[in-house]
């Protein structure tokens, strides 16, 4: 989890882009810059905490450009400003969600119940495969 002087110091870093949004906006659609895009460059950041950076790196690395920025745009809303609270807010749900642990997979045995259905369909697929080959004597 992200401490508070730790979101602080990544929202000092973050650098923001604004563009004409997509959909309804009425008379402001052609003229006012509503899309919010959010980037954070992960290798420039200042975090002190080295590993936390690697594990937001390793785990979000599909969202990371090549240049080693992750990125969040946020169209949402017609106003800028509800788009630029959107997309920080979505970016620290990210991060939160990459710094959690996974769950240790334990590994599980097939019920009998189940084992027991599959060798019944592999034998009722058998039968009907049987019935289907040519027999000596039949129709050649």
């Amino acid at each position: 989890m992200l401490s508070d002087t730790q979101k602080l110091q990544i929202e000092g870093e973050l650098t923001f882009s604004t563009s004409r949004s997509q959909g309804a906006g009425g008379q402001n659609v052609n003229k006012v810059e509503t899309k919010v895009t959010v980037s954070w460059h992960l290798a420039e950041s200042e975090v002190e905490d080295k590993n936390l950076l690697e594990l937001i790196a390793a785990k979000l690395k599909n969202r990371i450009t090549a240049e080693g920025f992750l990125v969040i745009t946020s169209q949402k809303y017609r106003s800028q400003f509800r788009n630029k609270s959107d997309a920080v807010d979505r970016l620290f749900l990210l991060i939160e969600k990459a710094l959690v642990p996974e769950k240790p997979r334990h590994a599980t045995k097939p019920t009998f119940t189940s084992r027991v259905k599959r060798l019944e369909s592999k034998r009722k697929r058998g039968t009907v495969k049987q019935n289907r080959q040519n027999r000596a004597g039949s129709e050649e």
